[in-house]
């Protein structure tokens, strides 16, 4: 089964990558004081690593790499892989000679790519989620979730669940009345599941000291009064 997901790059920079700093994976921008990562030659899931560990990345990219579903095939057990590996190596033993016969096609490559260079970001998809009652694990519906600094929310449903678009590294904020307000970052492609807890029924305020005074001690102050 495969996660597609899309990367774009919104700003293209147009600093010199020739002028960098060489470093590993990629060079250093004098400019923006940040490493840029140099995917021309990276495979879909290098790419997707990297955005998964960094938010605000910039990379260097073809114009073939942007706009596209990305294939990040899910890993296999080492036991299938096992399996797997035998299987096609018993099936080539019979066709290896046949093989080196054929003639392999010779594979073309883009004389000139056309380069791109700047801070990119995954497209929005669509997240689902469920919020529940830490106290007895209930659903929890109309909770509103907000991709933080936007005006972009949903509500979640009776089931307290919800969808959203959004991306890799978005943050999601999650209020319910009587609830404590919760934050949660998507950084995978599973459901995001949140537990909220309600608020401690609690007083605060100015401290009073209240002197009660004995029956005497209220005539004296009552006569007291007469006169001032």
């Amino acid at each position: 089964m495969l996660t597609k997901i899309q990367i774009a790059i919104p700003t293209q920079c147009h600093e010199n990558w020739e002028d960098m700093t060489p470093e590993d994976k990629g060079r250093f921008c004098a400019s923006c004081q940040k490493k840029v990562y140099d995917f021309t030659s990276a495979s879909d899931k290098e790419i997707v690593s990297v955005l998964n560990r960094e938010a605000n990345a910039c990379g260097r990219f073809t114009a073939r790499q942007l706009n596209r579903d990305l294939q990040i095939p899910k890993e296999k057990s080492s036991a299938w892989m096992a399996a797997s590996a035998a299987v096609l190596g018993f099936l080539t033993l019979g066709t290896a000679n046949a093989v080196a016969q054929t003639p392999v096609p010779t594979e073309q490559h883009e004389q000139q790519p056309n380069y791109m260079l700047g801070k990119f970001i995954a497209q929005p998809q669509l997240f689902t989620g469920k919020v529940t009652n830490e106290a007895d694990g209930a659903p929890l519906p109309f909770v509103t979730v907000t991709i933080k600094g936007t005006a972009t929310s949903v509500q979640t449903d009776a089931d307290g669940v919800f969808s959203i678009n959004a991306s890799h590294g978005t943050m999601l904020t999650f209020e319910a009345i009587g609830f404590e307000g919760k934050e949660v970052t998507i950084s995978g492609t599973e459901a995001i599941n949140v537990v909220m807890y309600e608020y401690s029924a609690t007083l605060s305020g100015d401290i009073v000291v209240v002197k009660n005074r004995t029956f005497m001690g209220r005539i004296f102050h009552s006569i007291g009064n007469i006169f001032r």
